[in-house]
């Protein structure tokens, strides 16, 4: 799992939430994070193809917050991020071995329940709140 992953999306809905009335381009959002804007709109397809953040085109394009804010919820940022990947990763154990012929199989239900929790935990989180904890200064 790329652990920078889920805090760039958060990252990305939160400043969509902030601003509702501005399309905000991938360069302001990547200047706010510190990365690349190739980045940003990679991550901004994967929020449009879930339907969350809808693009806006002509002079004063950008991006926008599809969905409102107390609607979504981190675990299912989270779900999002993680439906081509696995918080853990297994290796090829040498199938000879007592211990690397079955590792994987008892590894899995512990990978799993942990998934699961952190999933639970983040679902309590709606965006909507999360959001509330950034303000102007």
């Amino acid at each position: 799992m790329n652990n920078l992953r889920f805090a760039t999306l958060v990252h990305l809905l939160v400043l969509l939430e902030k601003f509702p009335d501005s399309a905000l381009s991938s360069a302001f959002m990547a200047s706010s994070i510190h990365i690349n804007a190739v980045v940003v709109r990679r991550e901004l397809k994967v929020l449009r193809d879930a339907g969350w953040v809808t693009a806006v085109k002509g002079k004063a394009g950008g991006f926008k917050l599809n969905i409102q804010a107390n609607q979504l919820n981190l675990g299912e940022v989270y779900q999002l991020m993680m439906t081509d990947q696995t918080l853990f990763k297994t290796n090829h154990p040498n199938p000879q071995c007592m211990v690397g012929r079955s590792i994987n199989h008892h590894l899995s239900g512990i990978m799993t329940n942990v998934d699961q929790a952190i999933f639970n935990e983040l679902s309590r989180v709606k965006l909507a709140e999360f959001s509330t904890l950034f303000t102007e200064e």
